[in-house]
C-alpha cells in the first residue's frame, strides 16, 4: 500500500523514441502537467526571483552575450529550422540548461554571474552542434565548420567582447 499523500515527481521527454512505449503508458495513468520552456516570470524585475533574474542576465564568458538572449533567439532558430520534425520543442534549450557562476567568491544576491566559456562549448555548442542541429548544419554554422572540434576550437580562439565569438561560428548572430 502507498499513502494517501506520497506524491511522485519525475519528467519526460518525449524526443526519447526508446522509451515511447512506456511514455504512453504514463500518460494514460497518471495526471501530466506541461512545465514551460521560459524564465519565470514575477516581482524581481519580471522575474520569479533574484537566483532567475541572475540565470538570465548572465554574461556568456568572452562575450557581451547574456545566457537569457541567447536562450531566446536558439530556441526561436531551433523551432523556425525544424518545422515540421517530431519533437521539436523537445530539441530547444532549457533555462538552467547550463547554470551560471557568480564572477567573484562572494555569492552575494547582487553578483554578477557568467555561463563559463568552456562549459558553454562543450555543452551548449556540442548540443546545438550534436543534437538540436544535426540535419541543420549548413544552415546555422559559419562556413568552414566540418566538425564539432572545429566549432569549439574557433569560439575558444575568436576575440574576447562583443559578439565575435559567436558571430565566429554562427551565420546570423
Amino acid at each position: 500500500r502507498l499513502p494517501p499523500n506520497l506524491s511522485i515527481l519525475a519528467t519526460m521527454n518525449t524526443s526519447d523514441q526508446n522509451v515511447f512505449t512506456l511514455d504512453n503508458a504514463f500518460q494514460c495513468r497518471f495526471d501530466m502537467e506541461l512545465v514551460r520552456n521560459e524564465f519565470e516570470k514575477g516581482d524581481v524585475d519580471g522575474f520569479k526571483d533574484a537566483s532567475v533574474k541572475a540565470q538570465h542576465d548572465a554574461v556568456i564568458e568572452g562575450t557581451d552575450c547574456t545566457w537569457g538572449d541567447f536562450w531566446e533567439k536558439m530556441n526561436e532558430k531551433i523551432v523556425s529550422l525544424n518545422r515540421g520534425l517530431a519533437s521539436t520543442e523537445d530539441k530547444r534549450l532549457g533555462p538552467w540548461f547550463v547554470s551560471s557562476v557568480a564572477c567573484d567568491s562572494s555569492e552575494a544576491p547582487n553578483v554578477s554571474r557568467k555561463i563559463p566559456a568552456k562549459t558553454f562549448a562543450e555543452k551548449v555548442l556540442k548540443y546545438l552542434w550534436d543534437d538540436a542541429f544535426k540535419f541543420k548544419r549548413p544552415q546555422v554554422f559559419a562556413d568552414g565548420l566540418s566538425s564539432l572540434e572545429q566549432v569549439v576550437k574557433k569560439f575558444e580562439e575568436a576575440p574576447v567582447g562583443n559578439l565575435e565569438k559567436l558571430k565566429a561560428i554562427f551565420k546570423e548572430f
